[in-house]
């Protein structure tokens, strides 16, 4: 919606800088990538409840999930709230991990697993820094950092996990 309202605007008013309509670009470039990171996330999170053999990666598959689950959620929300949509999958980048989690078993899918989120949650952390300090959407912003201690707070646990 509020895509269309700023494309309307430029139009009707021939006063839209193309720095606006960029930045805005760029917004939703920053929701579909934390909405693909999420949505991997989910899925790597709903593996390791599934198929961990160590109960504290269950657990923290359940609360990836869940959270990841709840900044979909938002993400899905802002999109909306834009005029746009997020995508229906986490997209290709994320698929060779996934399917790789899928074929591991017992403490090589605990390694791997642990070692995956290490790495997605760094990626994911840096797309919420970038959304919290460079977005024009004050929305985005605000979501962003609200999302950053639940990422950071998953991160270490990770961290602390060894296999």
């Amino acid at each position: 919606m509020t895509r269309i309202v700023v494309l309307l605007s430029c139009a009707l008013l021939g006063a839209c800088s193309h720095t606006a309509m960029e930045a805005a670009r760029q917004d939703n470039r920053l929701i579909e990538q934390i909405a693909r990171a999420s949505m991997a996330e989910i899925a790597a999170g709903n593996l390791a409840v599934t198929k961990a053999r160590a109960p504290e990666l269950r657990q923290l598959g359940e609360r990836i999930a869940e959270d990841h689950g709840n900044l979909l959620k938002a993400a899905s929300g802002l999109a909306a709230s834009r005029g746009t949509s997020i995508p229906a999958t986490p997209g290709a980048a994320h698929q060779p991990a996934l399917r790789r989690l899928e074929s591991l078993a017992d403490a090589s899918f605990d390694r791997a697993f642990r070692d995956h989120m290490l790495k997605q949650h760094q990626h994911t952390l840096q797309l919420l820094q970038q959304a919290a300090s460079q977005a024009g959407d004050p929305q985005l912003r605000a979501h962003a950092q609200s999302a950053i201690p639940h990422i950071e707070r998953q991160l270490a646990t990770a961290r602390r996990l060894a296999f």
